[in-house]
């Protein structure tokens, strides 16, 4: 009975790691419940049976479902889940103003930058009785820097760079002096959501001191860190 427990559990963990296997751990896995069920009904050696019969049990339902879809479709996704991954890796590190990089599907510009002293935000406020949109201006020896970013869906499903507010973006602009800025609160997230062949832009926009001047842009979008060298604009 011993050797039934201890058997059950080594088939449940080798079940357990092959079920990922395009379901290869269907067989060890249902042994591992056999042999877990007796010594576990007799009170001998629990501690490795029910471990077993657990690993087994789920190396059953992972298994099946594996088996349970079409061989293709399973080479497929794995094919495309590799594919993304390498077209998710931009080609370079650092980037011009006006360069595009590849994040997933979608083709993301940085495409210029402006200093202002307002900037329109387009949101509504919350009063009701309130007109027109927010504006937010900058504070006395400072300016404001926006940072248009547009972004085109190349591939063949939606996507995005804010889904549900799950995806990590963190954005610092570097200027002259070596300051490092964050953007300002409520314009530091890029709300770029598309479907194939959809279109969309949206503003960073940061706050720096009116004598500096902005030199580069530090960006992480989804695990991807890259560089902007920014050019201001003639105007």
């Amino acid at each position: 009975m011993k050797g039934l427990a201890i058997a059950s559990f080594i088939l449940g963990v080798i079940g357990f790691l092959l079920s990922f296997v395009f379901g290869l751990g269907l067989l060890p896995s249902i042994l591992a419940v056999i042999f877990g069920i007796i010594p576990l009904v007799k009170k001998i050696l629990r501690s490795m049976a029910i471990p077993g019969l657990v690993m087994g049990l789920l190396g059953i339902l992972i298994s099946v479902s594996f088996l349970a879809q079409k061989p293709e479709d399973i080479v497929e996704q794995t094919a495309k889940k590799i594919a993304q991954e390498r077209e998710a890796k931009p080609t370079k590190n650092v980037i011009n103003l006006g360069e595009g990089v590849r994040i997933g599907e979608l083709l993301i510009t940085f495409h210029s930058m402006r200093t202002t002293e307002t900037y329109d935000t387009g949101r509504h406020p919350a009063l009701p009785l309130a007109e027109g949109t927010i504006k937010k201006r900058a504070k006395p020896n400072y300016k404001l820097v926006i940072i248009t970013v547009k972004g085109k869906n190349v591939g063949k499903e939606k996507d995005g760079l804010w889904i549900w507010g799950t995806e990590e973006q963190d954005y610092k602009i570097e200027v002259d002096k070596g300051y490092m800025y964050d953007p300002l609160m409520g314009e530091g997230i890029l709300n770029i959501n598309l479907m194939p062949e959809e279109i969309g832009d949206d503003d960073l926009v940061f706050e720096i001191l009116e004598k500096t001047v902005p030199v580069k842009l530090h960006a992480l979008i989804k695990g991807q860190r890259f560089t902007i060298n920014l050019k201001e604009e003639v105007r």
